[in-house]
């Protein structure tokens, strides 16, 4: 009884993020999947930044690693509505609904954010993770059988980072 009541009087002492964050930091070690996204959500909620924002990208992608598609689905979505033109939000929420099948939903967001990026003459040239978001969104069309214009973004990603991962990958589906 006293060692657990030192333990619960460190906790508090050391509040619910200290603890969370400790807590996180093992799950991560032991490559937990589901447990890990919960920890996230709830340290999540105590934070404002963008820091907030990192720990519900890491929840949706435990949550798919972990095998709750529903989850990983609906922290995307709350992802998406909060950072719809964020780089690593478009990123992760892209590829959990490409692993869920929903292509049309990862088309919409994927042109919304590429499109909105080229018009404010941010192209992206350069840079492999832009590449790689127009190797999904050839993926993404590609899945809604609008072969076109998966081919147009295979070449976009392709133009993109012509070295890039991405776009290697974009040259096996021209």
């Amino acid at each position: 009884a006293v060692r657990a009541e030192r333990y619960w009087t460190a906790v508090e002492i050391g509040g619910p993020a200290s603890v969370l964050t400790k807590l996180l930091a093992l799950q991560r070690r032991r490559g937990a999947g589901i447990e890990r996204g919960e920890t996230c959500e709830r340290l999540a909620e105590l934070h404002a930044d963008d820091r907030s924002k990192q720990l519900t990208e890491e929840a949706a992608q435990a949550f798919l690693s972990g095998g709750d598609l529903a989850r990983a689905r609906g922290t995307a979505e709350r992802l998406m509505v909060k950072h719809p033109l964020d780089v690593a939000t478009v990123s992760c929420a892209s590829a959990i609904m490409l692993a869920v099948r929903d292509f049309q939903r990862a088309a919409t967001w994927l042109r919304r954010a590429l499109g909105a990026w080229d018009g404010a003459g941010d192209r992206g040239d350069g840079d492999p993770i832009r590449a790689d978001l127009w190797r999904r969104l050839g993926d993404a069309e590609r899945g809604r059988q609008d072969e076109a214009a998966a081919q147009i973004a295979y070449r976009r990603s392709v133009d993109a980072a012509p070295g890039s991962i991405g776009a290697r990958a974009s040259r096996r589906g021209l």
